[in-house]
């Protein structure tokens, strides 16, 4: 399962559901639509727990750009509304299994009339130890059941 992906994935239905506004990964295309939210991959961490278990952290700035003009006092009016409705938007995103994931650490600022929401995801892994192929060795047991028996040797006789 690639865990970046599903959050992303996770953000951006999050984010259609609840404002319907387009929604660009990493950078806003040269036909883009306004309003518009932007979803950007911040920083990973990964940190070994213990043998075959891994703690992950995403990091991610979710933008908002209310037009591609520059910035008018007015956008904070709109801006707003949209911040708050963030921090519980994406307290709990829903992955492609159907699993929550927890929303942390979330800020947000405002920059020349662009929204940055910063918010983490943190998760478990655990790694996969497959030490050889499971098909090199095949281990066969046969026995023969004592009514096998008595019929072979009546057949014998």
């Amino acid at each position: 399962m690639n865990y970046i992906n599903e959050i992303i994935d996770g953000i951006a239905k999050s984010l259609f559901n609840s404002f319907k506004y387009p929604i660009y990964i990493d950078e806003i295309k040269s036909d883009a639509q306004f309003p518009c939210f932007v979803i950007e991959t911040l920083n990973t961490e990964q940190t070994h727990i213990m043998d075959i278990r891994y703690e992950r952290r995403n990091d991610f700035d979710i933008m908002f750009f209310i037009s591609d003009d520059d910035y008018i006092e007015a956008q904070q009016e709109q801006i707003n509304p949209i911040t708050e409705s963030l921090y519980f938007d994406l307290e709990y995103i829903t992955l492609s299994d159907g699993s929550l994931l927890n929303g942390i650490d979330m800020s947000h600022r405002v920059t020349d009339g662009i929204l940055h929401f910063k918010v983490s995801y943190e998760y478990h892994i655990l790694k996969t130890k497959q030490d050889k192929d499971p098909m090199l060795t095949l281990h066969q047991n046969q026995e023969v059941n004592t009514y096998a028996k008595n019929k072979e040797n009546e057949r014998s006789e």
